[in-house]
């Protein structure tokens, strides 16, 4: 309005913006449904699209693909294999194979955890292990001699086995 002068020569009047006009025009607006629902033919084909899709959606939207089925986990077997492996020793009635199993076990055990060479054993190597262990020294010796007598011994008695193997449990859960 500051660009316009004071007094305008002349002033033109306009119904076009009259808000009753614009109101009437502005329901008129232009969209795309409008202009497919008017012609019969873009109507027909609109609602022909809309049912091919349909139909689509229903009957391919299954799998193509067949049902994987669940694969059951791997079971540990490890326990199952050693029942089994010691049922086969225990049949065979082989009881000195067992027992050099037992200590060669044990001695690895004494090796990996308290350092110690457990080829040879004497009064020095026990008071070691004891002290390192924390079992009873008398306990270790008994056990030592048991050990001494299966490598020496040719064939072992089912008690002997026994005994050998309550010793060295015994050494496992009273060691540090």
């Amino acid at each position: 309005m500051s660009f316009t002068r004071p007094a305008p020569d002349n002033i033109y009047w306009d119904n076009y913006y009259n808000p009753l006009n614009y109101s009437k025009k502005k329901k008129k607006n232009f969209s795309a449904f409008d202009m497919i629902f008017n012609n019969p033919p873009l109507k027909w084909a609109f609602w022909l699209t809309l049912l091919l899709l349909l139909l689509y959606v229903l009957f391919q939207g299954k799998r193509r693909q067949r049902i994987i089925e669940n694969i059951p986990p791997n079971e540990n077997t490890s326990v199952t294999f050693t029942e089994t492996i010691g049922r086969l020793y225990l049949q065979k009635k082989d009881n000195h194979n067992i027992a050099q199993k037992m200590i060669t076990y044990f001695n690895e055990h004494i090796r990996n955890n308290y350092f110690l060479n457990a080829g040879q054993f004497n009064e020095e190597f026990i008071a070691t292990l004891s002290r390192k262990s924390g079992v009873d020294k008398n306990k270790i010796e008994s056990l030592y001699r048991s050990i001494h007598r299966v490598q020496v011994s040719i064939q072992v008695e089912d008690f002997e086995l026994l005994s050998l193997n309550e010793k060295i449990q015994y050494f496992f859960k009273n060691s540090k």
